[in-house]
């Protein structure tokens, strides 16, 4: 995100961002409570890869449900292009600076 700027929460794209964000962080944090996350703990590879399967799926399938088949494939190359945005935007939360360009 070469724009980046900073939160307005008077902004209606950044109001509705905050608010999906919020709320799959939720999402997130049951899931990892759910017995289910737990009893992958011997494998912390296959975990890490189960949940973000799991949550990259139903983003796309959120994405999806509001666009005609035919689009389908622009939703995937908009999720390819927001995923570096979107790990930076966690990072600065967690105060940690924004990763180097993928090359």
């Amino acid at each position: 995100m070469a724009d980046r700027r900073p939160f307005d929460p008077q902004n209606p794209y950044d109001a509705l961002a905050d608010l999906a964000r919020v709320q799959i962080a939720y999402y997130g944090s049951e899931v990892m409570s759910a017995p289910q996350y737990v009893r992958m703990a011997a494998d912390p590879n296959g975990q890490f890869e189960a949940l973000l399967i799991g949550l990259l799926t139903g983003v796309a399938g959120i994405a999806m449900s509001h666009i005609r088949p035919e689009g389908h494939t622009e939703v995937r190359a908009a999720l390819l292009a927001l995923i570096p945005d979107a790990v930076d935007n966690a990072r600065d939360i967690f105060e940690l600076p924004p990763l180097e360009p993928i090359q």
